[in-house]
């Protein structure tokens, strides 16, 4: 209990000495979101205090709360490390709740505000942008013009497809590859988006992310996810990873 009363106190006490600046707001204007002025942007993971100032108490009687996010540049997922709110503005007041349980990772949806918390966490990355390719939010829809046809099984059963857009002309490019199955795997699957990542300079290739769907072509439910990065290897000569590196490093890398 001592150890979860210290912690409660280093967090409040580091969100404190944040300086803000503006963000966003709501379309309707109602709550308006504030990022730590200097943030500290580092190469694969990045942390930022956000502060959520709400003109009419929402959770619990909170007018505001403050929200250490951890955004992972690389992979375009991110994740809430923990939240505490606040009786008045601008987090100022008495503390009304504290969460200190990391959420689970997640692609934040396009033009949403943790999209924009993401974007200011990774634009700086000089560093990383020479050696990976863009960072990738979120995997492309359904529709058939943001895949382009690969390859498909000797059995004619399964379907591959990539990605049309990514970045070439990098020694570790990252790109979305579909699986179409005509009979559903396990979990019922009937389809998988998997984030694949190649090291062309020692022709080795691992995936960073799966996720399984309910429908083919990456449609309905998802019944599976692991964002788990698998070991890298060495893909056997003429198999569909083997592909899948041929195009990721088709083209001259530094």
């Amino acid at each position: 209990m001592h150890k979860f009363v210290t912690l409660v106190m280093l967090l409040v006490a580091s969100a404190s000495h944040a300086e803000w600046e503006y963000l966003t707001s709501t379309d309707d204007d109602k709550t308006e979101f504030f990022v730590e002025r200097n943030a500290k942007k580092l190469v694969g993971k990045s942390r930022i205090w956000t502060l959520q100032n709400t003109k009419k108490s929402a959770e619990e009687g909170a007018s505001s709360s403050k929200m250490l996010l951890e955004a992972e540049c690389r992979e375009g997922r991110i994740r809430v490390i923990s939240a505490i709110g606040y009786t008045g503005e601008m987090g100022a007041g008495e503390v009304r709740y504290e969460n200190l349980t990391p959420s689970e990772w997640a692609y934040p949806p396009p033009d949403s505000i943790k999209e924009a918390i993401w974007e200011e966490l990774c634009e700086s990355r000089s560093v990383l942008s020479q050696r990976y390719g863009p960072p990738i939010t979120a995997p492309p829809g359904p529709d058939s013009n943001d895949w382009e046809y690969l390859t498909k099984t000797e059995d004619g059963e399964t379907e591959f497809f990539i990605a049309r857009s990514y970045k070439k002309g990098v020694s570790m490019p990252n790109v979305w590859i579909l699986q179409n199955n005509a009979k559903p795997k396990k979990y019922g699957m009937f389809s998988t988006k998997m984030l694949v990542e190649g090291d062309c300079q020692k022709s080795k290739i691992r995936f960073l992310s799966i996720l399984g769907h309910a429908e083919r072509m990456g449609q309905g439910e998802v019944t599976f996810s692991d964002h788990t990065d698998t070991d890298w290897e060495f893909p056997a000569p003429y198999s569909i990873n083997s592909l899948i590196l041929k195009n990721l490093c088709s083209e001259k890398f530094p």
